[in-house]
């Protein structure tokens, strides 16, 4: 969002640009996010064992 939020935000001014860079956010990042999270709750984990020398 560095590198895109400031010419999207001097488009818009105000929070005008701000809330359009948090919109885009939610639209673009959460899905993704959401996605991976049900993703990750059906894979098949198992447990590790670390051993410790000492």
């Amino acid at each position: 969002m560095v590198a895109f939020g400031q010419p999207i935000n001097s488009l818009f001014h105000g929070w005008h640009g701000l809330a359009v860079i948090w919109l885009f956010l939610v639209i673009a990042v959460a899905p993704w996010g959401t996605w991976d999270i049900c993703r990750a709750g059906r894979e098949d984990w198992q447990d590790l064992t670390v051993e410790v020398d000492t």
